[in-house]
């Protein structure tokens, strides 16, 4: 009898029709997306995986989990700073142009530690954050260990997806794939790879319990509608 591959369970628990199928556990979330990231999941059981998340529609708990997993991937440096604003930013403008790159680096020359992460031109027709830095003269971090010298040097550090989790970002790019992808919007604004280290968005309560509440010290919507007041005081 052949061995069962330890993620097809995952699979398993997803595809056992409406009346039997369940989310995953927080802990089965995280152990999946940690077998994903670490290559340890066929490329078949990642596209039903994902395809079945899609078909379901994630819950909390799992988004919670997955963005737990991701967190563990990560090779984060030693004394890695504290930001004030974890940004993220993968969407892309089709009509308007970024103009919150400008409330960002407004933020920074007021003294607030901001850490932006992105990808760049995964859907044609849009622009992206990476390529405007570019042409106003700021170039992305290609290491955490750099970026943490930009946030101490500039308060602003922007890294692509690319350099964060290569492996994520081909999970993003499933979109285009036939087999669908997970949530990834929701799980990389929650991924907060600067903030983790510093014990500022660990708690994993709130997203499962009224999903979702709580990002950073201050979420971007918050600190533009504080900049736009006139409201910034130390």
């Amino acid at each position: 009898m052949q061995e069962q591959h330890p993620f097809a369970k995952y699979v398993a628990i997803l595809a056992r029709g409406k009346t039997k199928q369940r989310h995953l556990t927080v802990d089965e979330a995280i152990q999946s997306m940690k077998m994903i990231l670490d290559g340890d999941a066929l490329p078949e059981q990642i596209g039903a995986f994902l395809m079945l998340l899609r078909l379901k529609e994630e819950a909390p708990e799992e988004i919670a989990g997955f963005t737990l997993g991701s967190r563990a991937t990560f090779d984060l440096p030693d004394g890695i700073p504290g930001v004030d604003i974890d940004w993220s930013s993968y969407a892309g403008k089709r009509i308007q142009l970024p103009w919150f790159i400008l409330a960002a680096l407004a933020l920074a020359g007021a003294g607030y530690r901001v850490f932006m992460h992105g990808t760049d031109g995964h859907t044609a027709g849009r622009v992206y954050t990476e390529e405007t830095l570019r042409q106003l003269g700021i170039v992305p971090a290609n290491s955490l260990s750099e970026a943490a010298d930009h946030i101490g040097m500039f308060n602003f550090a922007y890294v692509s997806l690319d350099v964060l989790s290569p492996k994520l970002r081909e999970l993003i790019e499933f979109k285009a794939d036939p087999r669908a992808s997970i949530t990834g919007s929701q799980l990389l604004t929650h991924a907060q790879p600067f903030q983790c280290a510093n014990n500022d968005a660990g708690d994993i309560s709130s997203w499962v319990h009224g999903y979702p509440r709580r990002r950073s010290r201050h979420s971007w919507p918050t600190a533009y509608g504080r900049l736009s007041r006139g409201g910034w005081r130390n």
